[in-house]
């Protein structure tokens, strides 16, 4: 009955024109299950329960953590970038060797790239600056622009793929890569 005492200091004016108890401006309490105590408020017989709300598992928030998997995609990332950075950009690669080796017609272009990385035209030392110039010269005087490419298996293969774009600018239509023949067993 301590409400009742407490509704008895309130003004008129405080109360609804009905004569509730309840004051004009609306209560809307969520109390948790531990802490709900339910509020009664009493004017002469009537009781009247305030509006009491139960946080259930169904109502609560339910959202998805996605701290681990940002931490996984950013740890891939850095990854892929420094694994990228630190690629080879040129590989070494020992040229194929076939069983089958047959003495061709002999091609009217030969190309040859030693261990050290010099180049010869013909049997004829250049540079890989005079390559395009003399190579072009020499396939516009041939019916087939068919060149012959020997290249040592030490070198790096990206020199090889360099004077194979080249060659391919300066008008050749085939390249064929000499091979070793392998030793029979």
């Amino acid at each position: 009955m301590g409400s009742v005492a407490d509704n008895s200091s309130r003004t008129r004016s405080s109360y609804p024109v009905d004569g509730c108890a309840s004051p004009t401006r609306r209560e809307s309490t969520i109390l948790y299950l531990p802490d709900a105590i339910l509020r009664l408020g009493s004017h002469k017989t009537s009781w009247k329960i305030t509006m009491l709300e139960f946080l259930t598992p169904s109502k609560k928030r339910k959202w998805l953590d996605l701290t681990p998997m940002i931490d996984v995609v950013f740890l891939l990332l850095i990854f892929f970038m420094l694994t990228s950075i630190y690629a080879k950009p040129m590989m070494p690669v020992s040229l194929p060797e076939s069983e089958t080796s047959t003495v061709q017609e002999e091609p009217e272009i030969t190309l040859g790239i030693s261990s050290d990385g010099s180049l010869s035209l013909n049997s004829q030392n250049i540079t890989i600056d005079q390559l395009y110039e003399r190579l072009s010269g020499l396939l516009d005087r041939h019916r087939e622009k068919n060149i012959r490419l020997i290249a040592d298996k030490q070198i790096h293969f990206g020199l090889v793929i360099n004077v194979m774009d080249i060659a391919k600018k300066a008008g050749a239509d085939n390249i064929a890569v000499v091979t070793e023949k392998k030793a029979a067993l």
